[in-house]
């Protein structure tokens, strides 16, 4: 059958069930209409059915009351029978049987005015009566309109879908109420005030305790909304008498420059002129840092074949900066230099060694043995792993002062800190702050137990998490900060970073350890149907329909079909097909929505960066005597 043919069956097999939906809502009307005007009349047919007759007490008849109307008046003759029930009333009374003729005829004129004077006047109201009743209900007739609405409402019914049980998309409003709700049951002091909120949402304050994940690509809004975040808990920080505090890693200054205050505020960049002056050795507080340290500055990487030559760096590294700092404390009292380490470690590798071997107790030898030969392979490449990972180091050479990232985490302070890493640079310093980071995950991790959310706050805003490197205490801050009061809220394009840095089988589980996500539009295909999965699925009863067509007049037909089935709630291709500044907003436990992100934009108040002076002017410029005096420095590696 052609497809023009198909059409114009179709319309005509609907256009033919119309029609008979509108005859039957035509017909159901009229009874209808029929039924209120019987019960509205009815009241005065019953009362005249119930006046008795004389001398027996005889009720009027049905059949009397229909000759009245039909049966008397299309007689041509002009006697007519009188009513059974009337005859021996009429003989009983003189006057009335004089108008009898021959036993049981009476004129029908005289019929009529006596049955209209015994009823009261009933036979001429009732025509009267009778219009007014069809008049009064003909709205009835709006039913057929309502009859039609009906089964438009059943048929949407029929076409979608019903939901058993899974996950379900909320409203934005539903969303918002009990968002609200979990906030209120926090029962802090201050309300929901002191909450971040995003757009309408308040986010409960043990949310940020159980960790933010933004997702999204370049221009899609998520760096908007983090603004929007930072922007609320510095002015919550600001207000609060509770310490609260925040780490910032930014590779683009964009983070510093709309929020950095330099009066409270720190800035961490080598690059910067604005740099506090930092010391590798102020992080050393007892015996056991110089194991602490290490290990977390020679953390393999994932993909790392044989991790020997990072776990043989890690313990040349130690003894070496064992030595530096016993040394430099038995010759001045001082701790050593950033330039004394990086000196130390550019010396001839056999240098390093006898050193080491001279100064270092016999119990702290043991780590020689990856360098006893210096002229081995084995103990180059120790070295060349070993300078690698500490290549950042003649960067602070000049950078020495008394800040320590430990003390700024235990420290009952409100200020924040500001990590760069800019772009251009990022391969140089990513040891270093994938190093500060974990060291202040550590420390935090250190802190005791807080018995309030509001008790303490230190917050890690960290700016696309995939350009660090391995954090080796990641995944234990995701699951025990919140009883320290830590909190991540972790900015990436995508999770194939994660995968590459972690490994897959750990995308899984870095995801399920946030709590609130905000995805936003991903160009990521296997991210896209990662997060489909993880946004969960639904059971529904599925409804479908089939048409059969045919020329028959009996041929047209519609089936409908019902069948559980078990969807995703969100397909990858609308994760993929995203609109700028929208996004889907999920916090477990609660329910997820489909939002909008307010475009509220934060100005730069700082520059992104202030570069230093150029290190080879400051090599030019250098003195004889400079050169002298770290001459008389490097002394102390041989002492």
């Amino acid at each position: 059958m052609s497809k023009n043919l198909m059409a114009h069956e179709s319309a005509v097999a609907s256009a033919k069930m119309f029609f008979q939906m509108l005859l039957i809502a035509s017909v159901l009307s009229f009874f209808l209409h029929i039924t209120l005007v019987f019960f509205n009349l009815y009241p005065d047919f019953k009362q005249i059915k119930n006046k008795p007759i004389p001398p027996d007490g005889e009720k009027i008849s049905n059949k009397t009351i229909v000759n009245y109307f039909f049966g008397f008046s299309i007689t041509l003759n002009d006697l007519v029978p009188l009513p059974e029930e009337f005859i021996d009333f009429f003989n009983g009374n003189k006057d009335l049987s004089n108008f009898i003729v021959r036993k049981k005829l009476i004129k029908k004129k005289i019929l009529k005015l006596f049955l209209n004077g015994y009823y009261d006047n009933f036979f001429i109201r009732f025509p009267k009566n009778l219009k007014k009743a069809f008049i009064k209900y003909s709205f009835v007739y709006f039913f057929i309109l309502f009859y039609i609405g009906y089964f438009y409402i059943r048929s949407i019914g029929v076409k979608n879908d019903i939901f058993l049980r899974g996950m379900k998309i909320l409203s934005k409003k539903n969303l918002i109420k009990l968002m609200k709700k979990e906030c209120l049951a926090e029962n802090l002091q201050g309300g929901v005030e002191n909450n971040l909120k995003i757009g309408e949402i308040y986010l409960p304050r043990e949310a940020e305790q159980k960790h933010i994940l933004i997702l999204g690509s370049t221009g899609t809004g998520k760096t908007v909304l983090a603004n929007q975040i930072i922007g609320q808990s510095i002015l919550r920080q600001n207000s609060s008498s509770n310490p609260e505090k925040s780490i910032f890693y930014d590779i683009k200054g964009e983070l510093l420059a709309k929020h950095f205050n330099p009066e409270k505020d720190f800035i961490f960049y080598p690059f910067d002129k604005r740099c506090t002056g930092w010391n590798f050795m102020n992080e050393i507080r007892n015996y056991a840092d110089f194991d602490v340290l290490s290990s977390i500055l020679f953390e393999p990487p994932k993909d790392s074949k044989d991790p020997y030559w990072y776990n043989a760096a890690r313990d040349i590294f130690r003894i070496g900066i064992l030595n530096l700092y016993i040394s430099r404390l038995n010759r001045d009292g001082n701790v050593p230099k950033n330039r004394d380490i990086w000196d130390f470690f550019s010396m001839p590798l056999e240098k390093i060694k006898n050193t080491l071997e001279s100064n270092l107790p016999s119990e702290e030898k043991g780590a020689l043995k990856h360098i006893n030969s210096p002229q081995s392979p084995q103990a180059a490449s120790v070295l060349s792993v070993l300078q690698e990972r500490i290549s950042f180091f003649k960067y602070l050479y000049y950078i020495d002062g008394d800040f320590s990232f430990r003390e700024f985490i235990s420290n009952n302070i409100n200020g924040n800190l500001f990590m760069l890493n800019i772009k251009r640079n990022d391969s140089i310093f990513k040891p270093l702050m994938t190093f500060v980071i974990d060291l202040m995950i550590k420390e935090t991790l250190s802190l005791p137990d807080i018995s309030r959310p509001d008790e303490r706050r230190i917050n890690f805003f960290i700016d696309e998490f995939g350009s660090l490197s391995k954090l080796p205490s990641v995944f234990d801050f995701l699951t025990m900060a919140r009883a320290k009061g830590g909190a991540f809220c972790i900015v990436n394009q995508d999770l194939g970073s994660v995968s590459d840095i972690y490994g897959k089988e750990k995308k899984e589980t870095f995801f399920n350890n946030f709590n609130t996500n905000l995805i936003f539009m991903l160009n990521d295909p296997t991210t896209a149907e990662f997060l489909s999965k993880a946004l969960g699925e639904q059971e529904i009863i599925q409804k479908s329909g089939d048409r059969q067509i045919s020329p028959n007049s009996l041929g047209d037909t519609y089936t409908h079909r019902e069948q559980f089935k078990i969807n995703r709630v969100v397909l990858p291709s609308e994760l993929i097909n995203l609109k700028p500044f929208n996004c889907y907003f999920k916090y477990s436990g609660v329910g997820f929505t489909k939002l909008k992100i307010e475009r509220i934009f934060y100005n730069s108040i700082q520059p992104p960066f202030i570069e230093t002076e150029n290190t080879l002017e400051r090599f030019k410029s250098k003195t004889t005597e400079k050169i002298e005096e770290e001459n008389e420095d490097n002394s102390l590696f041989y002492l």
